[in-house]
Formats: structure tokens, C-alpha cells, sequence
């Protein structure tokens, strides 16, 4: 079976990629780039010829799963994980409620912190983010009150980068965070734009930002969804006071980084795009397509939605492998995994059940609220151990990480799930789940990708 492709021709491709230029002299000013190189890209098609499962096998996209357990001595305790990064020999992991990055090696044995909190030189008083170069052998942690800080695999201070703090650098209020690819940093965030600390809302509604090394924004990238939609996204945005039934991303810009290729989704786009260096712009690499609704984006994209809003179709993530493609949707109380093969296009599907949950607003209304569809992972059977394997964070376009900590519901299911399954794979992660204690420091899965 061939792989489906579809044809672009040039007069119809009118958002391929959208680049915003800044002049410091001068005012914004939006320029559209009309990509004319591709005219046919592979087509990952969700509604036609699908195959259900009641499951993926982890082997399909993985090699080998390694179990960590985290070293528990007084220096490396921490309360919880928030971000990991992982390399060929070294895992870090930022704990924002402890405000500090902690850096073990790959045995789990503690090595050292990463700077020190506070508000003199070379100090933060809040990591909100953090990206590892391993090359350079350099830790960039971006600061809510510091700016960005640049230190070294032993935790020291080398030099600011920036001294814009996390909320100067951003023109929403939305989520946001920064990554780099081959020494280019890029920023990105997702709405909703607050319209009081901005003097120009609709050039803000920019998704993607390529900086210089100083963290100054040097090119702008939108979310074509947002094209022609800026007045009433700003017009329904915060309004930074009081509650608002204001409109929200419900999921951020995606990323990835496989095999050292920068690509990336924007929110409710039927396209997977991947950065050209040389160009400075993001390609498209492959087109979703789907007989779905997914409805409008003011019923999609309210903060306090209803009920019936959350029976509309969302592709909420996606991961690629060496063989596959994953991308991760939900409808109504359905959470949906399809595996896309690469060589011949057939897709596979697996579903999984969620309950959705109805919360009270601060206006005293009911909505509907997706609590845990947002944040459910990707969850594969582990046949390198037994039971289920979710992908709860994701580092260097290499490693898969599932986490484990004592006395949780996932760490309890999972011994219930090893314990079932009855195989003598499962023996050692079996072991040291149940030897968890309220003392103990989380165990790691990390699955390393083919």
C-alpha cells in the first residue's frame, strides 16, 4: 500500500508559514511567506482504512527501557517533578516548588544543584524553565524575576544572557516556555492575550519566536488558525482583572525533536511542520486529515466550556519515531492513539476511556470541564516489562519517560498491572515498586527510542 500524498498548489497554499518581522526603528509589520517547494506531502489519514487495537506495543518505536531509581539522600530530595532532561549521562530534573534543578547521573546517583536561589549575582528566585546543551555543556534556566541565566554542568554561574524576565519576553498570559535547536533559541507561547499590558494585541498573537543569543526576537511565526480570527481573539481575550469566560488555547504548540529535527503542530492544524535552518522557516512534512467535527474555534476555545463543547474532535499531541508516527485526540469520553506507518501509511488505532468532570466556576455556573484529558499521556503496552508505559515527558528527541513516585494511584495500578500480567519480565520493576516507602525518590522509565 502506497503512502497517501496530497497536491498543494501554490495559489491555494496561502499560510504555509507566516513570519512576523520586528525593526526596532520602526513599527511591526506582518509578511506572509508562500512555501513553493512542496507540492505533495504524505497524508496521515485518521477517518479512512483505520485499523483498531486494543493496543501499541512500546517495541515498535522503543530499543530498550532502562529502570532508575533516583538517589534519596538529603541533598537530592526534591517535592516533585516538573520538567526532565535527559542525556547520554546525565538526567536532570527541575522541581519548581523547590525552585532548583537537580542533576544525577544515569544510575540515579546524585551529582550537584544547578546555581543557587536568591536575588544577588548569578542567582533566581524561580526556575520556570530550563534547556540542557550538551555540547556546549551548558544548563539555560529562564527566571520569572532573573532573566535567563546561563551555568555549567556543575551548577556554576557563567553569564546572563537576558535580563527581560519570563513575563517581559511574552505579550500573553497564556503558557509559555523556550527550547533551542543546533544554537538557536526560540520562544513560544499560546493564548490568551492580556489586553491591558499590551500595546498592540494583535501583533502579539504571534506562536513561535526565533531570538538572538540575547533573547531579542529576530522572526515571528503565527498560528495560521489565527488568521483573520486577531480582532475577536483579542476581543475575547483576558482582561488581566476579574473573571472572564475568555478565550484559551486547549492545547500549547507542539514540538519535537527526533533525530535532531526540529518539528512542530500548532494548535487545531491539520499539519506537522518541520524548521528549516537555511530558510528560517517551518516546512510543512506531512498533512493530517480527518471527516471529523471540531467544531468552531469561539465553542472550542473557551476557557469555561460546556458539556456538548468537549464532543468535538482535538489532535492533542503527537510523537515521531523511526517507523511511526503517534498523534494523540479526544472526543467526548474517548482518548484516541493512532500509530501512522511511515512506509506505507496504514494507520492503527487504539481507545481508551475518560471521565470528564463538571466543575463550578467562579461564576457560580456549571460547565463542562475535561479534567485529565488535557494531561493524559500517551499510554503503550511495555512489552519490555509488563503493563503500561505513558509518556509523561519527553527529552531530546530520544528519550520516552515514565515516572513512578510512592504512594500514587499510577504507581499502585502499575503493581496491580505487573502483578496480574505474571511475567518474570516484570520481576525487577515489580520488585522495586512494591519496596517504595514515603521515603522514597521516584523510579524512571526511560524507554530510549530506535
Amino acid at each position: 500500500m502506497k503512502t497517501q500524498h496530497i497536491t498543494f498548489m501554490k495559489h491555494f497554499y496561502l499560510f504555509v508559514a507566516l513570519s512576523v518581522f520586528l525593526s526596532c526603528q520602526s513599527n511591526k509589520k506582518q509578511q506572509i511567506d508562500i512555501v513553493e517547494e512542496a507540492e505533495e506531502l504524505p497524508v496521515i489519514n485518521l477517518s479512512q482504512n483505520i485499523e483498531r487495537c486494543e493496543s501499541i506495543p512500546l517495541s515498535d518505536a522503543v530499543k530498550k527501557i532502562d529502570i532508575v531509581s533516583l538517589d534519596n539522600s538529603d541533598e537530592a530530595l526534591f517535592s516533585r517533578i516538573d520538567q526532565i532532561k535527559i542525556t547520554e549521562t546525565d538526567i536532570w530534573i527541575a522541581s519548581f516548588r523547590d525552585k532548583q534543578i537537580f542533576r544525577f547521573d544515569r544510575n540515579g546517583k546524585f551529582l550537584n544543584r544547578v546555581g543557587k536561589v536568591g536575588q544577588g549575582s548569578g542567582e533566581y528566585t524561580r526556575c520556570a524553565y530550563f534547556e540542557v546543551n550538551n555540547q556546549e555543556k551548558k544548563i539555560y534556566i529562564m527566571s520569572t524575576l532573573s532573566g535567563v541565566l546561563a551555568y555549567d554542568f556543575d551548577g556554576n554561574f557563567i553569564e546572563k544572557l537576558s535580563s527581560l524576565t519570563m513575563d517581559a519576553m511574552y505579550n500573553c498570559g497564556g503558557d509559555s516556555w523556550f527550547i533551542q535547536h543546533a544554537e538557536n533559541f526560540f520562544l513560544l507561547q499560546s493564548l490568551p492575550a492580556l489586553k491591558p499590558v499590551i500595546s498592540n494585541p494583535v501583533d502579539s498573537l504571534w506562536s513561535v519566536a526565533l531570538v538572538d543569543n540575547s533573547f531579542n526576537k529576530k522572526k515571528l511565526y503565527k498560528n495560521p488558525t489565527h488568521i483573520g480570527l486577531e480582532t475577536q481573539i483579542v476581543e475575547n481575550g483576558g482582561e488581566n482583572t476579574g473573571w472572564k469566560n475568555q478565550w484559551v488555547e486547549t492545547t500549547p504548540v507542539i514540538s519535537d525533536f527526533y533525530l535532531d529535527e526540529f518539528t512542530l503542530k500548532y494548535p487545531d492544524t491539520d499539519t506537522i511542520y518541520r524548521y528549516d535552518i537555511a530558510t528560517e522557516t517551518f516546512l510543512p512534512q506531512y498533512a493530517i486529515s480527518s471527516n471529523e467535527d471540531k467544531g468552531s474555534y469561539g465553542d472550542t476555545h473557551q476557557l469555561y466550556r460546556k458539556r456538548s463543547d468537549l464532543n468535538y474532535f482535538a489532535i492533542r499531541n503527537y510523537w515521531p519515531s523511526k517507523e511511526f508516527i503517534y498523534l494523540r485526540a479526544t472526543k467526548g469520553e474517548s482518548v484516541l492513539t493512532f500509530a501512522y506507518e511511515k512506509a506505507t501509511g496504514k494507520v492503527r488505532m487504539a481507545e481508551q476511556s475518560v471521565k470528564i468532570v463538571e466543575r463550578r466556576t467562579p461564576h457560580y455556573t456549571t460547565y463542562g470541564y475535561a479534567n485529565g484529558i488535557d494531561n493524559l499521556p500517551f499510554a503503550f503496552i511495555n512489552d519490555f516489562q509488563a503493563g503500561t508505559f505513558h509518556i509523561r515527558h519527553a527529552s531530546s528527541g530520544k528519550y520516552w519517560i515514565d515516572v513512578f513516585e510512592s504512594g500514587t494511584k499510577e504507581t499502585e495500578s502499575m503493581i496491580e498491572e505487573l502483578e496480574k500480567a505474571n511475567d518474570a519480565k516484570a520481576s525487577e520493576l515489580l520488585e522495586q515498586l512494591k519496596g517504595m516507602n514515603e521515603d522514597s525518590s521516584p523510579i524512571l522509565l526511560i524507554a530510549t527510542l530506535k
